[in-house]
């Protein structure tokens, strides 16, 4: 038998390495059908099993029964069986591999449901799936019918003597050669499962089970389930805990697993089924007296509590009184919370305007930051400009600077070529005024000086008249 309840997260992911690669789609796609069809949606065991075929215990569990069915399957030549298949994926899943897979329930809505997500093919493997309503502890069909059968987490739903029954059933239509994948889950204590019903497994139920098919089981030993504490039990579900599939962080059990192989030797067979037998007859009578005894106990204690009860009764008539008056005070307090509510409906109002107004406000600050931001941008683009135009100032004045200088001493030199001139100028006027006196003077000499050739040419005339 084997454990399932590793902590160590490294042996975790190599326990459940077949479970990612192999199931997670199934999973994936389980999520879906979930997701689109009403039919999966209005039938809540469904839509809680997408959630709880992934809690860590479950990963652990598929994984051992895929390990050990998907090395002995061959497409066309096995036939298996899951019994208590549920509404999980794994009837489809093993219809991928193989032809010819039976899955049965005890619930028909189970069945029903998922006999429709066949028909409807939504799941691989479909195809290669019965679905039928059986009970395991009676089932339909033959002997030695099925090269593997499959039980997941069905055992501890039942109580005793049934799940013994159900083991001789399995075993019964289990072929020879054959092997039966169980899990179940365990607990520790040294109670028997029949004093408490359905629940998990006790280490004294596992062995006891290992001793019906004997060398049939592999690892008959269970001794390593002694060493189990509470504390192991909630280590494991504290350090897997989920909680996106996982209501509560821890839970109250782990889980184990075996794998029967159905002798070949018909001896082996007969003896197997005579344990059973035999089992199921000496049991249950000493079940019967054990029950008895638990019977009158629980009448002692019953009694006791009708004791308490009346009791009880008495102080919950005081209770009702009080009850009542509270119940007043309710009512006037309700009264005013109505009256509260009212007035905080007005002031919701009012604060829902004063909103509407700041989001109006807000609207207009953040138009007019963009129209700052603009504004922003265009006096940059000025004092840019501002700055350019300055530095042509700059470089203006520096040229002005010089050519006022250049100027300063052109008109110096002007001026003094001015007084130069001017002095020449007076010079000039003085030998011109001299040059006009002279002239006039020489006009007057030859304006006598003509006269007198005149004269002259009048006395040659008169002398050259007088001649002739």
């Amino acid at each position: 038998m084997q454990i399932f309840g590793e902590v160590d997260l490294d042996q975790f992911e190599i326990k459940t390495k077949t479970y990612n690669q192999v199931f997670v789609p199934y999973v994936e796609n389980m999520k879906k059908v979930g997701e689109k069809r009403k039919e999966a949606q209005i039938y809540q065991t469904f839509m809680d099993y997408i959630n709880i075929v992934q809690w860590p215990i479950r990963k652990m569990e598929y994984s051992f029964v895929l390990d050990h069915l998907l090395n002995n399957i061959t497409k066309n030549n096995t036939k298996i069986l899951d019994a208590g298949c549920g509404v999980t994926p794994l009837p489809f899943l093993l219809g991928k591999y193989c032809d010819q897979v039976e899955a049965i329930d005890y619930s028909e809505t189970d069945i029903e449901l998922m006999s429709l997500l066949g028909e409807s093919r939504e799941f691989e493997g479909a195809e290669s799936v019965k679905f039928s309503v059986q009970d395991i502890c009676n089932l339909d069909f033959e002997e030695n019918v099925f090269d593997l059968i499959c039980c997941v987490s069905v055992m501890e739903h039942m109580d005793f003597p049934n799940y013994i029954t159900a083991l001789s059933e399995l075993y019964r239509v289990l072929k020879p050669g054959g092997l039966l994948i169980c899990t179940m889950d365990y607990w520790t204590g040294d109670s028997r499962k029949y004093t408490f019903g359905a629940g998990g497994f006790t280490t004294t139920d596992l062995n006891e089970i290992a001793g019906f098919f004997g060398n049939q089981i592999e690892n008959p030993d269970s001794s390593k389930l002694i060493e189990l504490t509470k504390n192991d039990i909630l280590q494991f579900w504290e350090k897997h805990y989920d909680v996106n599939i996982m209501e509560e962080l821890t839970r109250e059990y782990l889980a184990v697993g075996f794998v029967v192989k159905k002798s070949l030797d018909e001896s082996v067979i007969s003896q197997t089924s005579h344990n059973f037998t035999k089992y199921n007859s000496e049991e249950s009578l000493d079940v019967v007296i054990r029950r008895n005894s638990l019977i009158q106990t629980i009448e002692m204690d019953r009694k006791e509590r009708l004791e308490m009860i009346n009791r009880l009764h008495v102080e919950n008539k005081k209770k009702d009184a009080l009850i009542e008056q509270i119940e007043v005070d309710r009512e006037e307090r309700l009264n005013m919370i109505n009256q509260l509510n009212i007035e905080n409906k007005n002031k919701e109002d009012y604060i829902n305007q004063i909103e509407i107004d700041r989001n109006n406000r807000l609207e207009d600050i953040l138009l007019l930051n963009e129209q700052l931001l603009k504004l922003q941008e265009q006096f940059n683009i000025v004092e840019q400009d501002r700055e350019a135009r300055l530095e042509v100032i700059k470089k203006m004045e520096t040229e002005l600077l010089q050519k006022n200088t250049e100027l300063n001493e052109m008109k110096q030199t002007t001026e003094l070529l001015l007084n130069n001139q001017s002095k020449e100028l007076s010079q000039m006027r003085e030998e011109a005024l001299d040059l006009s006196n002279k002239l006039k003077k020489i006009e007057v000499y030859m304006k006598q000086n003509i006269f007198i050739k005149i004269l002259i040419k009048l006395r040659l005339v008169k002398k050259e008249a007088i001649e002739v």
